[in-house]
């Protein structure tokens, strides 16, 4: 289940996700304060990891997914919960290693299950608040401390208050 939904299967561990610093399982998680990398290791970590996303996926790995969150859509729906769909920002290295028909693809796929379940998706992987200010990036793909504070904020200003 965790390389489905890493987020949602880490249980004690998606704590580590919104706080700064936490304890799980004796192991220490800390929220990297500020992007450390020169911009040419940047390009060359974001080249790496977007390889290795890339490398799992497969029309049977988005199978898979799309049944795992359609049911976890119909358990948070029954909870009553707020369901909203979000693509993170990314820097653009990370975001242009991707090819075109890639993003279009998971895009389109988000932007249906979005539709047939009646609830908002918000994709902020070029979000130009972002996209090229590294100086909110721990890496390639992950928001630093700073970055995910602003994130925080706009989620609430334009998901949790604007509906």
């Amino acid at each position: 289940m965790y390389r489905l939904f890493p987020v949602i299967s880490a249980k004690r561990e998606l704590w580590a996700i919104i706080s700064d610093e936490i304890d799980v399982a004796e192991r220490k998680y800390r929220v990297k304060e500020k992007n450390l990398y020169s911009e040419e290791n940047l390009k060359n970590i974001a080249k790496k990891r977007a390889k290795s996303h890339l490398n799992r996926c497969n029309i049977e790995f988005l199978e898979r997914n799309l049944v795992g969150l359609n049911i976890i859509i119909g358990r948070l729906r029954q909870m009553e919960a707020k369901i909203i769909i979000v693509i993170p920002p990314f820097t653009k290295y990370y975001y242009n290693e991707f090819s075109d028909v890639y993003k279009q693809i998971m895009n389109d796929t988000l932007m249906d299950v979005s539709k047939n379940h009646k609830i908002i998706f918000k994709d902020y992987s070029e979000d130009k608040r972002f996209y090229e200010n590294i100086d909110l990036f721990a890496d390639s793909d992950h928001l630093n401390k700073s970055g995910r504070k602003l994130f925080t904020k706009i989620l609430f200003e334009e998901c949790i208050f604007d509906r």
